[in-house]
């Protein structure tokens, strides 16, 4: 089974007063994760990994313990990067008669 990444642009807020803004892998968990939210409910990893954050001119990898987290907002759509989920999930938002 091939796996695939869904990441989901997000602008996090930390207990340090610092605003991150860059890509949370949904799929990087052990269990399946299909909501932001559920990351930080039912994940059990105390950390997340925030790839492509931007800072010093260069884009960075930041890991943040969830307990440091004040808040965290969706930033734009989910980019998922692999055509056959990418075309499932269109079917699943194709409106029924």
């Amino acid at each position: 089974m091939k796996q695939y990444k869904r990441n989901v642009n997000v602008i996090i807020e930390a207990t340090n007063g610092v605003r991150y803004r860059g890509k949370i892998n949904l799929k990087g968990e052990c269990e399946p994760i299909d909501r932001l939210s559920d990351m930080f409910v039912k994940g059990k990893n105390p950390f997340i990994t925030l790839y492509g954050v931007t800072a010093q001119g260069g884009t960075k990898v930041v890991i943040l313990n969830k307990a440091h987290i004040i808040s965290v907002a969706p930033d734009g759509e989910d980019v998922i990067e692999d055509e056959s989920e990418l075309a499932r999930v269109k079917d699943e938002n194709v409106p029924t008669k």
